[in-house]
């Protein structure tokens, strides 16, 4: 029981931190909104990081227009379970302010992981790769998992979340597992596959 109690002793201390920091960094943004004034948060603000390439953009990067699209379901979905999205485009560097006042972040899908982020090898099947976003995603997911904040990774997102804990990745699963289950309609359309959540797992609540 001794350890449950200091346990929450840290939990609090640090959510006193967050509090904290957060007063600050409203403080530093000056007189807003009214709406962005009030300090406790009617609404939970969740992050999606950004998707640079977009869906059907074969680029690694931005688009052709220079922009960095984001699927609208990410957007609506967070909307209808009420809170706020916010969107993060690859190159944010200050990672500590932005958590600070987020209360979730959504790790969104997308082009490859660069095999060099977690000791892979190159294949020639590995596309849209970016190091720009790989380094953002890579820094929020450990972040995250050292404060405990509610992450949601979808396709690319669970594998930088499985990097970020420490593992790895086989570059090109149909050379393990091989074509019975396709993972990918020609020539890079998603496909979809039934999946059972838990009943006891976080997801199903």
């Amino acid at each position: 029981s001794d350890v449950c109690c200091s346990d929450l002793e840290v939990r609090k201390a640090e959510k006193a931190a967050l509090k904290r920091e957060e007063l600050r960094l409203r403080k530093e943004m000056g007189p807003g909104p009214a709406s962005a004034q009030t300090v406790e948060k009617a609404e939970p603000l969740i992050a999606t990081a950004d998707d640079l390439a977009g869906y059907g953009f074969p680029v690694a990067g931005e688009d052709e227009e220079k922009n960095f699209p984001l699927p609208r379901e990410y957007v609506d979905s967070v909307r209808r379970a009420g809170g706020i999205p916010i969107l993060l485009p690859p190159g944010e560097t200050k990672i500590d302010k932005l958590l600070a006042i987020l209360d979730g972040l959504i790790l969104t899908g997308g082009g490859d992981i660069d095999p060099n982020c977690y000791g892979g090898q190159p294949h020639d099947t590995i596309y849209m790769t970016d190091l720009e976003r790989d380094q953002l995603e890579l820094a929020l997911a450990r972040e995250v998992i050292d404060r405990g904040l509610p992450t949601f990774g979808i396709c690319r997102g669970t594998q930088v979340i499985n990097i970020a804990l420490g593992g790895t990745l086989f570059e090109h699963l149909p050379d393990v597992v091989g074509e019975e289950i396709k993972h990918r309609l020609p020539p890079r359309e998603p496909t979809k596959h039934e999946v059972t959540v838990a009943a006891d797992s976080r997801l199903s609540e």
